[in-house]
């Protein structure tokens, strides 16, 4: 967990993020997309092997778990 936040910090660095909404889920949480530079945090994390393509709920980052 350590490692992912040393991951995400380097990569955000002094840049502005963008979420961008997507949907809630059955808590009515909001579900969003956070950017950087026009690329995506979590497209990162899955690349990186720090998180995993939740496939029961998305189908989104399966090629990023692939690769």
């Amino acid at each position: 967990m350590i490692e992912a936040k040393k991951l995400l910090i380097n990569r955000i660095g002094n840049n502005v993020i963008k979420c961008v909404e997507e949907g809630k889920d059955q808590y009515k949480r909001i579900l969003a997309e956070c950017f950087v530079n026009n690329q995506s945090l979590s497209k990162y994390l899955v690349r990186e092997g720090y998180a995993f393509a939740y496939r029961k709920y998305s189908t989104k980052y399966i090629p990023d778990e692939d690769y």
